[in-house]
């Protein structure tokens, strides 16, 4: 039996019924009052535990000397992406969030029209942009089929005092509330109806510096590949005899099979970008410059150019033996492409000491780039300066540093909110702790990293802090 937290009138001020409330704590009307600041008290020995977390108020106090607990809605206190809300979240029950209105059939349906609509409109985008009014349509369509059946992106809504109504009257994508990243460790992110029929495969964080590991389930393996194979089409060309090959200064497949970078590479080079003959696994390079080195020779004389992708510190390590090699230059064709992250291996630094040290070792007039993570299916690509530019399916927005629920419409600094609608299947909506300004010319599209926030986590992978 579910027990509502609520109370009608009290020293003149109405506290209105909160529906969070439900799943939080159950107590009886007639052990609440309400106090002056229009908070709902309830006496500890009244307060139901569940899981390992107490409901905390806004006031920090000790628990010794805490008689009653003080609890307003959820949706009305200032939020942040903090450790308090997470377990609240990641605690809460998901049957009490899913399929409200929706039968599982109906869900079903929807999410197979959704998967083919997605599908179809990455399978096109290889040459053509999608119109503002094209993507809005479909991103709102995936949105409202994730609030009614992603319980975990459900539940963060609701937190943020989102209800059917609200979600059903969105006008435009860039209003819809986006989940920390940090939401692929409290649990499975998954949308109901979207799962396609082959296997799924599972992709976890580097758990760089001791962190847990977050895990994004894909059950969309095919929508990924498209949308992994047409992004990287629109930056490098499509596979062929004039395509280009890639090769990943990565560990190798069989070693981190749970990588999104390295499945990804596994992906493309299977999918055509390398060289007739060669196995998909021949492309990975850690440290084994001699046979990078040769792996280049071969490429450049079928007058294909290389695409030599890696994380930032292998890349250093071949850059600097490139060097002492007595090579030469790196030949204009071959493109160097780095995703960031040094991974403990070396001092972070950043991107213009980054890319500074690759040109001046390997010889090379630019370095590219990929922004790419664990939690997102599709990248943005670089072709240097470190300006990332994202395919028409994904988009950006930048949230404001003093008030993470508010956008920063006057082009500034600010955090990176991504929406991908190749994460039909887990959430498309998403907000990352990495400190972006917005690119003239791309709306958004285009960014350009300048580190992380202050205390946020370090991402294996993803790109370097200051």
């Amino acid at each position: 039996m579910k027990w509502a937290a609520r109370a009608e009138y009290a020293c003149g001020v109405c506290l209105v019924q909160s529906e969070i409330a439900v799943s939080i704590f159950k107590v009886q009307r007639e052990q609440a009052k309400i106090t002056r600041r229009g908070e709902l008290q309830i006496e500890k020995s009244r307060l139901w535990r569940q899981g390992n977390w107490w409901l905390t108020s806004r006031h920090d106090q000790s628990e010794s000397s805490r008689q009653a607990q003080y609890f307003a809605p959820i949706h009305s206190c200032g939020l942040r992406h903090d450790a308090k809300i997470s377990r609240i979240l990641r605690d809460m029950p998901h049957s009490e969030f899913v399929g409200l209105h929706r039968s599982p059939e109906e869900m079903k349906t929807q999410g197979q029209a959704l998967r083919t609509a997605v599908h179809a409109a990455i399978s096109k985008s290889a040459t053509e942009d999608w119109t503002d009014e094209a993507f809005n349509a479909l991103a709102l369509a995936v949105f409202r089929h994730q609030f009614s059946g992603n319980a975990i992106y459900r539940r963060w809504c609701l937190a943020l005092g989102w209800d059917d109504q609200r979600a059903a009257s969105l006008g435009h994508w860039t209003a819809a509330p986006t989940m920390p990243v940090e939401a692929f460790k409290w649990g499975e992110v998954f949308t109901q109806g979207t799962a396609e029929n082959e296997a799924a495969f599972v992709f976890r964080t580097s758990g760089t510096t001791g962190q847990t590991r977050g895990e994004h389930v894909v059950r969309t393996p095919s929508l990924y590949a498209a949308s992994a194979q047409w992004g990287f089409q629109r930056q490098f060309g499509p596979p062929g005899e004039d395509g280009g090959v890639l090769l990943g200064m990565l560990p190798g497949y069989l070693e981190r099979s749970d990588s999104s970078l390295v499945h990804m590479v596994m992906d493309l080079r299977t999918a055509g970008w390398c060289l007739p003959g060669e196995s998909p696994e021949q492309g990975f390079f850690l440290d084994d410059f001699d046979g990078l080195f040769k792996a280049i020779d071969a490429v450049l004389e079928t007058q294909r150019f290389p695409v030599l992708m890696g994380v930032t510190w292998a890349l250093v390590d071949a850059a600097e033996a490139w060097s002492e090699s007595g090579r030469g230059s790196l030949p204009s064709k071959v493109r160097v492409v780095e995703t960031g992250g040094m991974k403990g291996r070396r001092k972070e630094w950043v991107r213009e000491e980054v890319h500074t040290h690759l040109m001046g070792h390997f010889g090379c007039p630019a370095i590219f780039g990929e922004y790419g993570m664990t939690e997102l299916l599709s990248q943005a690509w670089s072709s240097g300066q470190g300006q990332y530019v994202t395919p028409p399916w994904m988009r950006i927005r930048i949230r404001r540093t003093d008030d993470p629920l508010s956008l920063n419409t006057q082009g500034a600094t600010g955090g990176l909110d991504v929406v991908d609608l190749a994460n039909l299947g887990s959430c498309s909506f998403l907000s990352t702790q990495d400190l972006v300004r917005p690119i003239q010319g791309h709306e958004n599209r285009g960014f350009e990293v300048l580190g992380r926030f202050d205390h946020s986590e370090v991402r294996g992978c993803n790109l370097m802090v200051l």
